[in-house]
């Protein structure tokens, strides 16, 4: 009888280490694709743009902190495209509890880019719908109802 509790015990903590490590180890899906979006000003579509995506998104299995590397070139925004420069999206970065997602670039381990674009987006886990702020008021999204989520979060960040 003391031999079976220490069977299953034994192979409760090892369940319970595998789990562990899969919920630590990031399973990653390439991510390459463009999509067409407008350029808002004011509220009002003033252009239209392409971003072209090319990376890879973490999947963990047990968490709801994933990111993204790689590039996320703004066709209207040509600094984006810069030979080196890349993307980190982080959703659910640091516990927020609101729907927004962190956003970096990141060029020869400087932040080029980090007073011209705003540090959180919109994006959703398949990222084919998201949104982002410039500097200069206009606003990058993907469809008008992404647009009207983006209006409706509200953060400083200039």
């Amino acid at each position: 009888m003391k031999n079976r509790y220490k069977s299953i015990l034994k192979v409760i903590v090892i369940l319970a280490i595998g789990f562990w490590i899969l919920s630590k180890i990031p399973f990653y899906s390439n991510i390459n694709q463009e999509i067409t979006a407008n350029i808002y000003e004011n509220g009002v579509v003033t252009g239209e743009t392409t971003v072209f995506m090319e990376g890879e998104r973490s999947n963990y299995l047990f968490s709801k902190e994933q990111n993204y590397w790689g590039r996320f070139y703004i066709d209207c925004f040509e600094r984006t495209g810069r030979d080196g420069m890349n993307a980190s999206i982080w959703w659910n970065f640091g516990g927020r509890p609101d729907t927004t997602q962190r956003i970096t670039y990141s060029q020869n381990a400087s932040f080029p880019l980090t007073n011209e674009i705003a540090p959180f987006m919109l994006i959703n886990e398949e990222m084919n719908q998201f949104a982002v702020e410039f500097a200069d008021g206009r606003i990058i999204a993907a469809s008008d109802e992404m647009y009207q989520k983006y209006m409706e979060v509200s953060w400083t960040w200039r």
